[in-house]
């Protein structure tokens, strides 16, 4: 056999193992385009979800129109986008209309979740839940770098003994474990969980829809009567 020849042999059986080749991965893409989910996960409506009101850390006025529920963990990326991006703007947007109903649920697998939202409670006794709050989202990539007592300064903690003896010797953190035993009783499925209007949302919304939906619950909000 001429060397020609060998060479086509090899060429051919290239040119099958190439098509066959293309031909899995055109059958693996449609079985598995096939076995996903279509649509967007709905809202669901949460019972007696007026009890979630209270019980967390309220960011705005206490008699805003519209309280926005939020299940979150200090370390989870997608938390930071929607506090920093989306539901930071809603909040100044609406100063005197909508708060923030935070509730904790510090996921096992993150670090530093647990002590970050313990932090967040002692700097809570002095009045600066949130700016620490927010301060840790901003400076997420660095949680485990630096001391929380650093993040508390930061934040305008004034009474740094006090905040470092909290966070030493407090052997309980009642707000942490309502909120993720509330976060576990409406069966939510990751952080952020957010609930609008009695509504468990399906998916995380943008700056735009969590807009639409405070606008809806606002028109739908009794109005006040001047005397």
């Amino acid at each position: 056999m001429s060397s020609n020849e060998t060479e086509q042999r090899w060429g051919s059986r290239l040119l099958v193992v190439c098509a066959l080749a293309v031909t899995l991965l055109i059958v693996r893409r449609e079985f598995f385009a096939s076995q996903a989910p279509t649509g967007t996960p709905s809202d669901r409506p949460i019972e007696h979800w007026e009890e979630l009101l209270s019980g967390g850390h309220r960011i705005g006025p206490v008699n805003a129109k519209v309280t926005i529920i939020e299940f979150a963990d200090f370390e989870c990326p997608a938390c930071k986008i929607f506090v920093l991006g989306t539901l930071r703007p809603v909040l100044a947007k609406y100063p005197n209309d909508v708060a923030v109903e935070f509730h904790h649920w510090p996921l096992a697998y993150h670090r530093f979740a647990l002590p970050a939202a313990r932090a967040a409670d002692c700097a809570s006794e002095q009045g600066q839940f949130e700016s620490l709050h927010y301060l840790l989202y901003e400076k997420q990539d660095s949680l485990g770098l630096k001391s929380f007592t650093d993040y508390a300064t930061e934040a305008g903690v004034a009474d740094v003994a006090a905040f470092d003896s909290c966070l030493r010797n407090r052997q309980e953190f009642p707000k942490i474990d309502r909120g993720t035993e509330s976060a576990l009783a409406i069966d939510a499925h990751g952080t952020p969980a957010i609930i609008v209007g009695g509504n468990l949302l399906g998916k995380i919304p943008t700056l735009g829809e969590l807009e639409s939906l405070v606008e809806r619950e606002l028109a739908r909000a009794p109005r006040q009567v001047t005397p």
